[in-house]
Formats: C-alpha cells, structure tokens, sequence
C-alpha cells in the first residue's frame, strides 16, 4: 500500500486546479508503484518486514 500526497505552496492554486492539472499524472503512475512494489517485495527474504 502506497499514498500520494500534492501540497501546493499556501495561496498557489484551487482544488479545483490540483484535480485538473497533477491528478490525472498521479492517477496515471500509481498504477506503475504498485507493480513496482510487489516486484521489491517479491524478492525480499520471508519475514523481512512485520506487519504493524
């Protein structure tokens, strides 16, 4: 599980402009992390990371 975070400077843009302009970019690669990290993850040692 992964997260993407826009935090445009205070005062630079709407909500509005963040849905039009970087969303679709971030909604375009998210697709691309998580293939990313399950192919990490796949050739990690069992146990290497423990689930809180």
């Amino acid at each position: 599980m992964a997260a993407l975070k826009v935090a445009p400077r205070a005062g630079r843009g709407t909500a509005e402009t963040l849905r039009r302009e970087p969303l679709p970019a971030l909604r375009a690669t998210a697709p691309r992390i998580e293939v990313d990290l399950a192919t990490a993850s796949a050739q990690l040692p069992p146990g290497a990371f423990r689930t809180v």
